[in-house]
């Protein structure tokens, strides 16, 4: 077709959240707790948050998604079967109590970036139940 306008596909970013960034369902976010989080790690966990807000500030045609493990994120594969959730605010327990195996991240890093089913906000990636 003559003339016709050249679209372009939409930009996919997927990035890793940190756990102290994520709100939990009384409203605070993580870092917010000492009794869960170390006040030691607040201006790690409070440069992190900085960066959250970029995405959304880009050309609205980017699509991204923050994907975010728990506190227990593991190299041991023995969580493998249990397979992995993508969990959207208000998040619960499990942030704490839960460990992830990096293959499970890594497998819900790849379902996002072939399926995209969230699009412009932060998840968590949990173990399934």
């Amino acid at each position: 077709m003559a003339g016709a306008a050249r679209t372009s596909p939409v930009t996919r970013l997927i990035t890793i959240g940190l756990f102290a960034n994520l709100t939990m369902a009384d409203g605070r976010r993580v870092m917010d707790d000492p009794d869960v989080f170390a006040p030691g790690l607040l201006p790690f966990a409070r440069a992190h948050a900085r960066e959250l807000p970029a995405p959304g500030r880009l050309a609205s045609a980017l699509d991204w998604l923050v994907i975010t493990p728990p506190a227990g994120l593991e190299a041991d594969d023995t969580a493998r079967a249990a397979g992995h959730v993508l969990v959207e605010p208000p998040f619960d327990q499990r942030l704490f109590t839960g460990t992830l195996g990096y293959d499970q991240l890594a497998r819900a890093i790849a379902d996002e970036a072939e399926h995209p089913a969230l699009h412009r906000t932060q998840v968590a990636v949990l173990p399934a139940p």
